[in-house]
């Protein structure tokens, strides 16, 4: 009995790596169709940052969770600033889904969380492309209505 379990526990450590490779090779080719060179992009076995013109995308997997982790730096705060843009940000990730918004220090940021159990390589590239749409709306957005800073 204790064979069965064994190679039952084999079995599923072998699914999981693949997965995990799988999950790799599909964030790598979303990243290379979005017109990335991957080996630039690469910063860590489950983590990339795509550099694009003031933005910075990071894309972190793991592993353990099944999580996969996108993140875009949008602008920073303005100097002074009031209530209105909390109220804002929060007003805002209402309407948003598998997206939100929120604050680092004093840049604000946009971030999404997949599980990698129903990704596929179309599902994961139309996720990001969303980000990025949905980055610029809200960059442009942010400076426009309350004066943030573009620089990073």
């Amino acid at each position: 009995m204790q064979s069965k379990k064994r190679a039952l526990y084999d079995t599923i450590n072998i699914t999981n790596v693949n997965n995990i490779e799988g999950i790799s090779d599909s964030i790598e080719k979303a990243i290379s169709h979005l017109g990335e060179n991957v080996l630039d992009s690469r910063i860590g076995p489950f983590e990339w940052v795509i550099r694009r013109e003031s933005k910075n995308v990071t894309i972190v997997y793991h592993q353990k969770s099944g999580t996969i982790i996108a993140e875009i730096e949008l602008c920073k705060l303005p100097d002074l600033y009031g209530y209105e843009i909390f109220e804002f940000l929060l007003l805002e990730n209402q309407k948003l889904d598998f997206t939100s918004l929120s604050i680092q220090k004093n840049c604000i940021l946009l971030s999404m969380l997949l599980n990698d159990q129903y990704i596929t390589d179309f599902i994961l590239l139309k996720y990001i492309k969303n980000l990025l749409d949905i980055g610029d709306k809200y960059n442009a957005s942010l400076i426009q209505k309350f004066g943030c800073n573009n620089d990073q």
